[in-house]
C-alpha cells in the first residue's frame, strides 16, 4: 500500500479514536482493539498469507536495521540479505512481559 494512502487511513482511524498517534511515525491502539484485529486476521486470512506477511515484515526490519548499521559503521561486513530473506522463523514467539 502506498505511504500516502496508509497515512490517510491511519488519520481516519485516529479521528475515530481507534488508534492513537504516539509520535510522528508511531501509532498505538487499545489492547482490546489489538486483540480484535488479531482475531479478524485469523478469520480473514490463511496461514500461508499470515506467514508471507510475517516474512515481509521481518525482511523490512532486517533491511532497515542493516541500512542504519551501515550508516553508523562504514566498515561493517557485507550481509547476504538474500539469505536472510529466505530464513523462516521457527518455534514460538517470545512472550510479552
Amino acid at each position: 500500500m502506498p505511504v500516502t494512502r496508509t497515512r490517510q487511513l491511519l488519520a481516519e482511524l485516529a479521528a475515530c479514536h481507534l488508534v492513537d498517534r504516539l509520535a510522528v511515525d508511531r501509532i498505538g491502539m487499545h489492547d482490546l482493539l489489538h486483540l480484535y484485529a488479531g482475531e479478524r486476521l485469523k478469520d480473514d486470512s490463511s496461514q500461508e498469507q499470515r506467514a508471507a506477511a510475517l516474512a515481509r515484515l521481518l525482511s523490512h526490519c532486517v533491511h532497515t536495521a542493516y541500512a542504519a548499521a551501515r550508516r553508523l559503521f562504514a566498515n561493517l561486513p557485507t550481509l547476504n540479505l538474500a539469505a536472510v530473506a529466505e530464513a523462516r522463523p521457527e518455534g514460538r514467539p517470545a512472550r510479552r512481559r
